[in-house]
């Protein structure tokens, strides 16, 4: 992984993977819950990640921790976003769109546009990370790799 962890918060991962495991939990396993309750839990779970996030700056590198919080930000919003999307699709007392109305295909865009977003960043902070790498490793191939 090229946006690692500092060495004294090593154990940050597990967080993440219990992050993950609460937000599933909260979605899947409280189906007798309303969706407001479930969405409204998993994005109280994002925003104490959020905060754990940028209180303990667990990554090596200030845009790692940033890419993290965005990161987190995205799958609030789409959540969020998501949620209207499940209240406006239920037979009870909402209206119920078709396959192909204007509200999914904009959501489904909303959705595409924040993910892009999201890979842009991850892919800009990665190929910094490898020339990072590889003009440690090899000064002659970095100058060669950025054109100097």
């Amino acid at each position: 992984m090229f946006l690692d962890f500092k060495s004294k918060n090593f154990y940050f991962e597990i967080f993440q993977f219990l992050r993950e495991l609460l937000i599933i939990f909260s979605s899947e396993y409280l189906r007798n819950s309303s969706n407001e309750k479930r969405v409204l839990l998993s994005i109280i779970i994002i925003i104490l990640s959020i905060m754990q996030v940028i209180l303990v700056k667990p990554f090596r590198t200030a845009a790692g921790n940033n890419l993290n919080v965005y990161r987190m930000m995205v799958q609030m919003v789409i959540m969020y976003v998501g949620l209207f999307y499940m209240t406006n699709t239920t037979e009870e007392g909402g209206f119920i769109t078709d396959e192909y109305s204007f509200f999914n295909i904009s959501m489904f865009l909303v959705f595409i546009v924040l993910n892009l977003v999201v890979f842009y960043q991850w892919m800009r902070n990665i190929s910094i990370n490898i020339l990072k790498m590889i003009f440690v490793k090899n000064v002659g191939l970095f100058k060669l790799l950025t054109f100097n």
